[in-house]
């Protein structure tokens, strides 16, 4: 088992409708706090197949519901996702279906956070 893990996933729920800049923050920060909690624990750093881990060691996926658990409107964000070093946005495109909007490197969306004054971790 030792050197097995490759990647880690997680996925989130916000019941707070989110613009594309809000959902930015939420998964870079998301991002960091795995990461520090990943790389600062002895106990798992064994197991780990490369040390630190990196955004590219772990998928993250936001999901985003109304408060009252109805439908997104069309248009509005619904998921935003970390794969691959690469944040992905999707707006509801019909009841069924999303559509990606806008695609950034990690490194791009940290900057843009960074920028902001909001990055926390």
């Amino acid at each position: 088992m030792m050197d097995n893990i490759k990647k880690m996933h997680l996925s989130l729920r916000s019941k707070n409708i989110l613009s594309i800049d809000e959902a930015r923050i939420q998964i870079v920060n998301a991002i960091q706090l795995y990461l520090n909690n990943v790389n600062k624990n002895e106990k798992v750093r064994p197991y780990l197949a490369s040390y630190p881990f990196t955004p590219k060691n772990i998928e993250i996926i936001l999901f985003i519901f109304r408060e009252d658990e109805g439908e997104l409107a069309v248009g509005r964000l619904a998921v935003v996702s970390n794969y691959r070093e690469k944040v992905r946005y999707e707006v509801v495109k019909s009841k069924y279906h999303n559509e990606m909007v806008l695609e950034e490197s990690f490194e791009e969306a940290k900057r843009i956070v960074e920028a902001e004054g909001a990055l926390i971790f």
